[in-house]
């Protein structure tokens, strides 16, 4: 099947499949997953903890992305008026902080699906 560039298969699966938290995630649903060939040799556990993963470090990459983006306006903003009030000197060495830790937290979730994903190639999940 094909998929769009840059959409992982792991993340369109996450997506596709039901959260542990939903209604559709019921007993049944539960022993068709833990019962597939691919699964047997994963425990339940990692098998689910596995898919959860992945759709919660995509959202928090939307989350940061979203939000240094908003720390860019900031910046950008701050720049053209530093010369205005002093105190804009500050407020913008408050912005690049937050800009290098968002910039962290998604050089992590980088390296969490990279991770994720070399798990399960090895695994075959």
């Amino acid at each position: 099947m094909d998929r769009p560039r840059g959409v992982s298969v792991y993340y369109r699966q996450a997506k596709e499949k039901p959260s542990p938290l939903s209604a559709e995630f019921d007993r049944a649903y539960f022993e068709r997953l833990v019962a597939a060939p691919e699964v047997r040799k994963l425990s339940a556990k990692a098998a689910l903890a596995t898919e959860q993963n992945i759709r919660t470090i995509r959202e928090f990459q939307r989350r940061y992305e979203r939000a240094l983006a908003v720390l860019g306006g900031y910046e950008a903003a701050l720049r053209g008026v530093l010369d205005e009030n002093e105190d804009h000197l500050f407020y913008l060495l408050t912005v690049r902080f937050g800009q290098r830790v968002y910039g962290a937290y998604l050089a992590w979730a980088e390296e969490a699906l990279a991770l994720l994903a070399e798990r399960n190639e090895e695994t075959g999940a």
